[in-house]
């Protein structure tokens, strides 16, 4: 898969989980996002790269997480995840 981000999502899962579980999640996931990407075909060459590269596949991560967490626990998961490595790696270009 050419999504930039999925190899920073399987890291951090890796990271987070059991090698097991974080494959697991990490599955679902990218099924989970292959299915939105398929409903936003239609969208100028702008929007769907920016949909693919960034957006959804944290919305596809938020959605999977919910089958294995509490909400809370949800949310701060993905804000660990969107600050603590997103976030720092995009500070790391200024």
């Amino acid at each position: 898969m050419s999504i930039k981000q999925q190899k920073d999502i399987r890291k951090f899962l890796e990271g987070k989980y059991t090698f097991d579980t974080a494959e697991q999640i990490y599955k679902k996931q990218e099924d989970s996002l292959m299915a939105m990407l398929e409903t936003v075909k239609n969208e100028s060459k702008s929007r769907y790269k920016t949909l693919k590269q960034t957006i959804l596949p944290r919305i596809a991560l938020y959605k999977v997480l919910g089958e294995y967490t509490t909400d809370e626990e949800r949310l701060k998961i993905l804000r660990h995840y969107m600050i603590d490595i997103i976030a720092s790696k995009k500070h790391k270009y200024f």
